[in-house]
Protein backbone atom coordinates (compact mmCIF):
# COMPACT_ATOMS: atom_id res chain seq x y z
CA UNK A 1 0.00 0.00 0.00
CA UNK A 2 2.85 2.36 0.83
CA UNK A 3 4.41 1.47 -2.53
CA UNK A 4 1.21 2.45 -4.39
CA UNK A 5 1.14 5.84 -2.64
CA UNK A 6 4.78 6.54 -3.58
CA UNK A 7 4.18 5.51 -7.22
CA UNK A 8 1.04 7.67 -7.48
CA UNK A 9 2.88 10.64 -5.92
CA UNK A 10 5.80 10.27 -8.39
CA UNK A 11 3.40 10.05 -11.36
CA UNK A 12 1.53 13.14 -10.14
CA UNK A 13 4.75 15.16 -9.75
CA UNK A 14 5.96 14.07 -13.21
CA UNK A 15 2.57 15.02 -14.70
CA UNK A 16 2.69 18.49 -13.18
CA UNK A 17 6.26 18.96 -14.42
CA UNK A 18 5.30 17.90 -17.98
CA UNK A 19 2.23 20.17 -18.03
CA UNK A 20 4.27 23.14 -16.85
CA UNK A 21 7.32 22.52 -19.04
CA UNK A 22 5.64 21.55 -22.30
CA UNK A 23 2.30 23.34 -22.63
CA UNK A 24 2.04 22.74 -26.39
CA UNK A 25 2.64 18.99 -25.89
CA UNK A 26 -0.27 18.69 -23.48
CA UNK A 27 -2.63 21.07 -25.25
CA UNK A 28 -2.62 23.54 -22.36
CA UNK A 29 -1.65 27.14 -23.02
CA UNK A 30 0.49 29.36 -20.80
CA UNK A 31 -0.22 33.06 -21.23
CA UNK A 32 2.79 35.35 -21.63
CA UNK A 33 3.32 38.40 -19.42
CA UNK A 34 1.43 41.58 -20.40
CA UNK A 35 3.35 44.57 -21.68
CA UNK A 36 2.46 48.22 -22.23
CA UNK A 37 4.83 50.56 -24.09
CA UNK A 38 4.74 54.21 -25.14
CA UNK A 39 5.44 54.53 -28.85
CA UNK A 40 5.70 58.32 -29.20
CA UNK A 41 6.76 59.85 -25.87
CA UNK A 42 8.54 59.07 -22.66
CA UNK A 43 7.43 60.17 -19.18
CA UNK A 44 9.53 63.35 -19.47
CA UNK A 45 7.88 64.55 -22.70
CA UNK A 46 4.77 65.93 -21.06
CA UNK A 47 3.13 62.55 -21.42
CA UNK A 48 -0.17 63.43 -19.85
CA UNK A 49 -0.33 66.89 -21.40
CA UNK A 50 -3.49 67.50 -23.40
CA UNK A 51 -1.30 69.15 -26.04
CA UNK A 52 0.67 65.95 -26.88
CA UNK A 53 -0.66 62.90 -28.70
CA UNK A 54 0.29 59.58 -27.14
CA UNK A 55 0.35 56.24 -28.87
CA UNK A 56 0.82 53.11 -26.83
CA UNK A 57 1.14 49.43 -27.61
CA UNK A 58 -0.55 47.01 -25.22
CA UNK A 59 -0.36 43.22 -25.38
CA UNK A 60 -2.12 41.27 -22.65
CA UNK A 61 -0.50 38.00 -23.83
CA UNK A 62 2.99 38.23 -25.31
CA UNK A 63 3.05 34.52 -26.24
CA UNK A 64 0.14 34.43 -28.69
CA UNK A 65 1.45 36.96 -31.25
CA UNK A 66 -2.05 38.30 -32.00
CA UNK A 67 -3.41 40.04 -28.90
CA UNK A 68 -1.33 43.24 -29.15
CA UNK A 69 -3.00 46.49 -30.16
CA UNK A 70 -1.96 50.12 -30.63
CA UNK A 71 -4.06 52.86 -29.00
CA UNK A 72 -3.75 56.54 -29.94
CA UNK A 73 -5.27 59.56 -28.22
CA UNK A 74 -8.42 60.80 -29.92
CA UNK A 75 -11.12 63.44 -29.61
CA UNK A 76 -14.52 62.57 -28.19
CA UNK A 77 -15.91 65.96 -29.25
CA UNK A 78 -14.68 69.57 -29.60
CA UNK A 79 -13.97 69.85 -25.88
CA UNK A 80 -12.94 66.36 -24.69
CA UNK A 81 -9.99 64.10 -25.58
CA UNK A 82 -9.34 60.47 -24.66
CA UNK A 83 -5.77 60.03 -23.38
CA UNK A 84 -4.06 56.63 -23.22
CA UNK A 85 -1.33 55.52 -20.86
CA UNK A 86 0.63 52.69 -19.28
CA UNK A 87 0.97 51.89 -15.60
CA UNK A 88 4.35 52.52 -13.96
CA UNK A 89 5.18 48.79 -14.04
CA UNK A 90 4.21 48.78 -17.78
CA UNK A 91 1.83 45.85 -17.35
CA UNK A 92 -1.51 47.67 -17.52
CA UNK A 93 -3.15 49.97 -20.05
CA UNK A 94 -5.62 52.71 -19.16
CA UNK A 95 -7.55 55.50 -20.84
CA UNK A 96 -9.21 58.55 -19.39
CA UNK A 97 -11.15 61.54 -20.65
CA UNK A 98 -9.83 65.08 -20.21
CA UNK A 99 -11.44 68.44 -20.91
CA UNK A 100 -9.44 70.69 -23.18
CA UNK A 101 -8.41 73.82 -21.25
CA UNK A 102 -10.25 77.08 -21.80
CA UNK A 103 -9.00 78.71 -24.95
CA UNK A 104 -8.38 75.39 -26.68
CA UNK A 105 -10.40 72.78 -28.53
CA UNK A 106 -9.83 69.17 -29.59
CA UNK A 107 -8.60 68.79 -33.17
CA UNK A 108 -10.23 65.60 -34.48
CA UNK A 109 -7.57 65.08 -37.18
CA UNK A 110 -4.71 65.24 -34.66
CA UNK A 111 -6.54 63.76 -31.64
CA UNK A 112 -5.16 66.44 -29.35
CA UNK A 113 -6.19 69.74 -27.76
CA UNK A 114 -4.84 72.76 -29.61
CA UNK A 115 -4.71 76.36 -28.40
CA UNK A 116 -7.17 78.60 -30.21
CA UNK A 117 -5.99 81.92 -31.55
CA UNK A 118 -8.98 84.15 -30.78
CA UNK A 119 -9.66 86.31 -27.75
CA UNK A 120 -11.83 84.86 -25.00
CA UNK A 121 -14.69 86.95 -23.64
CA UNK A 122 -16.30 86.09 -20.29
CA UNK A 123 -19.72 87.37 -19.20
CA UNK A 124 -21.65 86.75 -15.97
CA UNK A 125 -25.45 87.10 -15.82
CA UNK A 126 -25.56 87.95 -12.08
CA UNK A 127 -22.27 89.69 -11.33
CA UNK A 128 -23.86 91.99 -8.69
CA UNK A 129 -25.93 89.48 -6.74
CA UNK A 130 -24.24 86.05 -6.66
CA UNK A 131 -25.91 84.77 -3.50
CA UNK A 132 -29.65 85.31 -4.09
CA UNK A 133 -29.83 84.60 -7.83
CA UNK A 134 -28.80 81.70 -9.99
CA UNK A 135 -26.44 82.95 -12.65
CA UNK A 136 -24.68 81.72 -15.74
CA UNK A 137 -21.15 82.52 -16.84
CA UNK A 138 -20.62 82.30 -20.58
CA UNK A 139 -17.33 82.08 -22.48
CA UNK A 140 -16.99 82.93 -26.15
CA UNK A 141 -14.04 83.12 -28.46
CA UNK A 142 -14.06 86.04 -30.87
CA UNK A 143 -12.73 84.09 -33.87
CA UNK A 144 -15.54 81.52 -33.67
CA UNK A 145 -13.28 78.46 -33.25
CA UNK A 146 -14.51 77.91 -29.71
CA UNK A 147 -18.19 77.29 -29.13
CA UNK A 148 -20.07 79.03 -26.32
CA UNK A 149 -19.51 77.38 -22.96
CA UNK A 150 -21.89 78.04 -20.08
CA UNK A 151 -21.39 77.48 -16.35
CA UNK A 152 -24.59 77.50 -14.30
CA UNK A 153 -24.60 78.14 -10.53
CA UNK A 154 -25.65 74.96 -8.69
CA UNK A 155 -26.68 73.86 -5.19
CA UNK A 156 -24.15 71.62 -3.47
CA UNK A 157 -26.59 70.85 -0.65
CA UNK A 158 -29.47 72.57 1.20
CA UNK A 159 -27.26 75.38 2.49
CA UNK A 160 -24.36 75.77 0.02
CA UNK A 161 -24.11 76.77 -3.60
CA UNK A 162 -21.31 76.78 -6.14
CA UNK A 163 -21.19 80.13 -7.94
CA UNK A 164 -19.20 80.76 -11.11
CA UNK A 165 -17.82 84.20 -11.96
CA UNK A 166 -15.46 85.94 -14.40
CA UNK A 167 -12.00 87.20 -13.53
CA UNK A 168 -9.66 88.50 -16.25
CA UNK A 169 -11.59 86.61 -18.96
CA UNK A 170 -11.35 83.33 -17.02
CA UNK A 171 -14.04 81.36 -15.22
CA UNK A 172 -13.52 80.92 -11.48
CA UNK A 173 -15.77 79.33 -8.89
CA UNK A 174 -16.45 79.69 -5.20
CA UNK A 175 -18.65 78.01 -2.63
CA UNK A 176 -21.14 80.27 -0.88
CA UNK A 177 -23.08 79.60 2.33
CA UNK A 178 -26.74 80.67 2.38
CA UNK A 179 -27.59 82.89 5.38
CA UNK A 180 -29.78 81.75 8.29
CA UNK A 181 -33.44 81.27 7.27
CA UNK A 182 -32.40 80.68 3.64
CA UNK A 183 -31.85 77.48 1.68
CA UNK A 184 -30.36 76.72 -1.73
CA UNK A 185 -32.78 76.00 -4.53
CA UNK A 186 -31.88 75.79 -8.24
CA UNK A 187 -28.55 77.57 -7.71
CA UNK A 188 -29.87 80.48 -5.59
CA UNK A 189 -30.31 81.15 -1.88
CA UNK A 190 -34.02 81.65 -1.25
CA UNK A 191 -35.93 82.50 1.92
CA UNK A 192 -37.44 79.57 3.87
Amino acid sequence: MKTNFVIITIIFILGVFILHSYPSFTGFYVRGPPICQYLDHSETDGLHSVYYVNSIYYDYDTNDGISGKTYTDRCVNERVAYKHGCSVDQKRYYKYAVDCPLGSSCDAKKGVCIKDTGTIMCSDSNSNNELYESGTVTLRETNGNYFNKGYLDICLNKHRKKAFFCSQERVLQKTLLCPTNYHCEEGACVEN
